[in-house]
């Protein structure tokens, strides 16, 4: 008779978390956080975090919270559905993770125990890094764990 392994001994898949973006280095981070969540046998965990506007100047100051969570939900499916078109039978089995709140509040709670977090870069050039590169600086600050930043692709 086998023993059964205690708690530390057990076997538990890693978790691969990246932010989801439909931006060209949120969708070049997702493909990047598939490939090495398929290479190290883990869970694939898209995290998409949303806000309300702001702003009272912005187009979405006035949108209903529920419409922004519906709006978040389908481009975190249609991310998964991308992965599982990429690599097919391959694919890591995908987490998706939709919570309103401040992206870096919501990817570094997601990522407590993750092997690895991705994310892409938003912004192009010193000044818009500055201005918006907020989100990056505070998670490679922040993060409990190994992160991986990808700029978008180069423009053809």
């Amino acid at each position: 008779m086998t023993p059964e392994p205690d708690a530390a001994q057990q076997v538990t898949p890693t978790t691969v978390v990246v932010g989801c973006a439909d931006t060209a280095s949120g969708r070049a981070a997702l493909h990047f956080a598939a490939e090495e969540a398929r290479l190290r046998g883990a869970v694939l965990r898209l995290v998409l975090a949303y806000e309300p506007g702001v702003d009272p100047d912005l187009a979405d100051f006035d949108e209903d919270p529920s419409g922004l969570r519906e709006h978040a939900e389908r481009t975190a499916q249609a991310s998964a559905a991308s992965i599982a078109e990429q690599l097919g039978d391959g694919a890591p089995t995908v987490e998706v993770v939709v919570e309103p709140g401040p992206a870096t509040t919501v990817l570094l709670t997601a990522a407590r125990d993750a092997a690895l977090l991705v994310i892409g870069a938003r912004s192009e050039g010193l000044l818009a890094r500055m201005l918006q590169g907020s989100t990056m600086a505070e998670v490679l600050h922040r993060a409990a764990g190994p992160v991986v930043v990808l700029p978008a692709p180069p423009r053809p």
